[in-house]
């Protein structure tokens, strides 16, 4: 894709006007250029690449750190139940591939795997039970999980650093996972 259209694709609300350029300078307030780092909250494997792909890979074309977080499993994403043996399997191997294309490696993607449809069950930290997605503590929870997520640091010219923006589904999505992870 030309550098046009990806630079063309940088609006973000301020104010209740969208700001429009060329670089996330003009787009984000507040922006230190060569000091910051993106971390995105995927509900499911495909939905930062479908919501934010173009501002994932721009983001990476202006050599900014990008990290995925993708909280399910994905084990719902099958079209019939002939399909629903190995559905978990292939679409981590697809969500490798997809933001891949989109400049985001494999070691940049993390899985926290908790139940697809389910998250509503999983709002804060408690100690887990069997066959529940755990720390190396044995606590669960999405607070439990975004906190740890939240203090990985990258290195960015030289310096270890948090991520600096934050995304995640809005809201007032309709969707129970989104809703959950927005939350």
């Amino acid at each position: 894709m030309a550098q046009e259209t990806l630079n063309a694709g940088i609006e973000i609300q301020r104010r209740g006007e969208p700001a429009r350029g060329g670089t996330f300078a003009h787009a984000f307030s507040g922006w230190r250029p060569g000091q910051e780092s993106f971390l995105f909250f995927a509900p499911h494997d495909d939905d930062a690449a479908i919501s934010v792909g173009l501002l994932i890979a721009e983001a990476r074309r202006q050599g900014v750190p990008v990290r995925i977080v993708v909280v399910t499993d994905g084990r719902n994403g099958y079209v019939s139940l002939r399909d629903r043996a190995g559905i978990v399997e292939r679409r981590v191997e697809e969500t490798y591939a997809s933001y891949e294309v989109l400049g985001v490696q494999k070691e940049e993607i993390a899985f926290l795997n908790f139940p697809d449809g389910g998250l509503q069950n999983y709002y804060g930290r408690r100690l887990a039970e069997v066959a529940e997605p755990k720390d190396d503590h044995g606590f669960t929870g999405l607070e439990n999980h975004f906190v740890r997520e939240l203090r990985r640091r990258v290195r960015v010219n030289g310096l270890e650093i948090a991520p600096t923006r934050i995304f995640v589904p809005s809201p007032a999505d309709y969707h129970q996972d989104h809703v959950a992870v927005a939350r």
